[in-house]
């Protein structure tokens, strides 16, 4: 298999790639709020004597929280809006009353998850990039013993380079998946809260960054397995 054979199968590959982001982005980007949660028409009753909650027609709710600043209350066990047939047959959602506080909200744990979600995904942003730097300073060390090397040496670093290239694109693919469901968990767990505090996360810029990195570490595994193919014995 000559190497014209190897760049084909590479670029194939960048383009599969490219079109499974793209698509998968714009899925994340459509993707509709949760369904609501159908509750029993007294649910959370002593929440709506104290005042801290109302029930609200569902065709009103949009209005209530970007006009008024209520927010929809979460599901104890799903964390989506709850929603009811009200005394007229229509179908209502439970929503915050501005000022309520987290004491409020189902769960010891709501607010704590968010954070630790978070916190994760800081954790994950920031390994990308040192993940990364030592890639970048690993390769470029590979590349200036490659270029002052007899053909035996260059073929052993090129075999190097694209085992160490194939290690560090299987830890940004699998990061990159874990930081997207972070993302998505986190912002389904906002939104009923807080609105889209997400906005900054959409889909179309993450998915960018994704395929950036992982075409830089296609672009020198497809050099090193050249490099490895050129330099082979006769």
């Amino acid at each position: 298999m000559g190497p014209e054979w190897l760049l084909g199968g590479l670029l194939g590959m960048v383009l599969t790639l490219v079109i499974i982001g793209a698509r998968a982005g714009a899925r994340q980007a459509r993707a509709p709020a949760p369904e609501a949660v159908t509750v029993a028409t007294d649910f959370l009753a002593h929440r709506i004597a104290d005042g801290s909650c109302e029930w609200v027609a569902r065709q009103l709710a949009d209005s209530r929280q970007m006009r008024e600043g209520f927010g929809f209350y979460p599901h104890p066990a799903s964390g989506t809006p709850c929603q009811r047939i009200g005394p007229q047959g229509v179908m209502e959602v439970l929503m915050i009353r501005p000022g309520a506080t987290a004491a409020h909200l189902p769960g010891p744990s709501g607010e704590t998850v968010f954070q630790e979600l978070m916190a994760h995904a800081r954790t994950g942003s920031t390994l990308r990039f040192t993940m990364l730097t030592v890639y970048l300073t690993a390769t470029a060390a590979l590349l200036t013993g490659f270029g002052s090397s007899e053909a035996e040496a260059r073929r052993l670093i090129a075999a190097g380079g694209l085992a160490l290239t194939a290690v560090f694109l299987t830890l940004e693919v699998v990061l990159s998946f874990n930081l997207a469901a972070l993302n998505e968990t986190a912002r389904r767990l906002a939104r009923p809260r807080h609105g889209d505090i997400m906005a900054h996360r959409r889909a179309l810029p993450l998915w960018t960054v994704r395929i950036v990195l992982v075409l830089l570490f296609l672009a020198l595994a497809g050099f090193w397995a050249q490099a490895l193919i050129h330099y082979m014995p006769a």
